[in-house]
């Protein structure tokens, strides 16, 4: 029998935590169904495991969680979990990859180390294991990516939203926008360039553009492969705090529709926003 594969990052807790869970427990397939958790933290990553295995018992047959170490933030990690994948499970073998992993800095504090590690976890980290999982991915394969409402474009001055959304915008530019912010933080004239002092934000607009750049670029590629990013919402977690208003079954909602709903309702729609399960302006 031939498996369906999913891989969640960042998941040893909060939203990543739950889209495993619901992934595991709203599939409604005949193949098996295998939803790999990872996380930075083995230790954390394998107790959350076994935690989901235990709640998931042997009520959903089809469905199967198991582990694989991955940092991000270290290309080295982000090989090996491609490697063993190739291994165990050959060539073109990922049907789903949900980019959960993310940092936020406490506070509205913005220096040079917040700013580079932003966007070093949520854009780059984002950014490297998709092109590194891109050649696995099956026919119809899908590219999730968690984003956030703080990345929309009016974040931004009205010239470097045309920047941002530019059509043809290359990857290699938005890199270059994204490191230019940095730099600019550590220089202390990141508000002259038209950039807010919300590094989260900026990272969460460098993940929206890059979706959309790789729906254009994989627009005709024979794979049809679809990406989408989206917002979870106000989702009481670890990253978000005690006074976010929503829950963890509701910010799982968007991630799992776009990564089980029939393709008919979503792959049209490659490279958009969206939140609570519709398309949004960004």
């Amino acid at each position: 029998m031939s498996i369906k594969i999913a891989i969640v990052t960042g998941a040893n807790k909060g939203i990543g935590e739950g889209i495993v869970l619901h992934l595991a427990k709203q599939y409604k397939g005949d193949q098996k169904f295998l939803i790999y958790l990872t996380s930075r933290s083995e230790d954390l990553g394998k107790a959350t495991l076994e935690k989901i295995r235990a709640e998931l018992g042997s009520k959903y047959p089809n469905s199967e969680v198991d582990y694989h170490q991955l940092d991000v933030t270290k290309q080295s990690s982000i090989d090996k979990l491609a490697e063993y994948l190739k291994a165990k499970h050959g060539n073109q073998c990922v049907d789903i990859l949900v980019n959960n992993a993310g940092w936020a800095s406490k506070g509205p504090k913005v220096d040079y180390e917040i700013a580079k590690r932003t966007i070093g976890t949520n854009y780059y980290g984002l950014k490297n294991v998709t092109f590194t999982i891109l050649p696995l991915m099956k026919m119809c394969g899908r590219i999730i990516n968690i984003s956030s409402t703080s990345g929309k474009l009016k974040i931004l001055s009205p010239e470097l939203q045309k920047k941002y959304s530019d059509p043809n915008l290359t990857v290699e530019e938005l890199d270059k926008l994204q490191d230019t912010f940095i730099n600019a933080v550590k220089d202390n004239t990141f508000e002259q360039l038209g950039y807010p002092a919300q590094t989260y934000g900026v990272s969460k607009v460098g993940v929206i553009a890059l979706t959309k750049i790789l729906a254009r670029d994989y627009r005709h590629d024979p794979h049809n492969l679809f990406f989408a990013a989206l917002c979870p919402g106000w989702i009481r977690t670890d990253m978000a705090g005690p006074r976010a208003t929503g829950t963890i079954d509701e910010g799982v909602q968007t991630p799992v529709y776009l990564a089980l709903t029939d393709e008919s309702r979503v792959t049209s729609n490659s490279g958009e926003f969206w939140t609570r399960k519709t398309i949004d302006i960004w």
